[in-house]
Parts: structure tokens; C-alpha cells; sequence
């Protein structure tokens, strides 16, 4: 006969925050700023070629992102890295080649609905962000 040790109730759980995270908004307001212009003086030169600024509220119980910032920097560049979620200000961070800039100005022009999500997981080490638009806006008649 083998002897078991039970583990204390508890002791074994799925602690679900420390390994995935989702963090999701839906936009309502967005601001669009490209190199022609982004107004700073030389002390204060934004790093970016173009951004956009996302300002909204969660998508529903249990998120809490209320905004998203978009940098696009020149394609290749070393700080194109993979998004991150800055819990303290609720902002989602995503950084995009300046070849991408087009394709995003394009999805917030043609959808009445955005919504931005963050996913992380520890346990694979991963981060990934996206923008959806949830409805299409129809096309203008001319």
C-alpha cells in the first residue's frame, strides 16, 4: 500500500491572472497624427513617424483598458516591438511599421465600431494586440 500526501485546499489552483491576461475596449474617440503633423519642438521630438491615439471604455465586465496608442516607426526599425499593457494608466501600447499605417487609417474610416484587445500569456510567452471593427460602415452612393 503507497502512502498519498494530499496538498492543502488551495495549495494547486490555476491562478489564471498570473498566466493569460485580456484586456479589450471599445473606441469612441480616436485621434490620427502623421509626420507632416506632429507639432513638438526639437527638445521634444516624438520618436514615431505617425500615431493613433484610442480613448473609449471597456469592452465589459472584467476588462478595464480604457485606451490604446499606436506608433508607427520606419519598417525594420528596433522598436517595433510586441504590444505591452501599462495596467496603471489602462493603455494597450502597439508598435507598427510605417507600411501599416494606410491599412489602420483605412479599418478606422470604414467601421462605426472598433475595439481594441490585448492578449498575453505567460505560461507560452506571448503578447499580441489587435484593432477589429465590429460594423462596417456602408459604402457611399455617388
Amino acid at each position: 500500500m503507497t502512502s498519498e500526501v494530499m496538498a492543502p485546499w488551495g495549495a494547486n489552483q490555476f491562478d489564471e491572472k498570473r498566466y493569460h491576461r485580456i484586456e479589450s475596449f471599445r473606441a469612441v474617440n480616436i485621434q490620427v497624427e502623421h509626420e507632416s503633423k506632429l507639432h513638438a519642438d526639437e527638445y521634444d521630438q516624438p520618436d514615431y513617424m505617425a500615431s493613433i491615439e484610442m480613448k473609449g471604455r471597456p469592452s465589459g465586465g472584467g476588462f478595464n483598458a480604457t485606451s490604446a496608442q499606436l506608433c508607427f516607426y520606419p519598417d525594420g526599425d528596433v522598436r517595433i516591438t510586441k504590444p505591452s499593457y501599462d495596467e496603471k494608466k489602462q493603455r494597450i501600447s502597439i508598435s507598427y511599421p510605417i507600411s501599416m499605417f494606410e491599412k489602420q487609417v483605412e479599418l478606422l474610416t470604414t467601421h462605426y465600431e472598433l475595439e481594441c484587445t490585448y492578449l498575453e500569456s505567460h505560461a507560452q510567452l506571448d503578447r499580441n494586440a489587435f484593432i477589429q471593427g465590429c460594423r462596417r460602415m456602408p459604402e457611399q452612393l455617388h
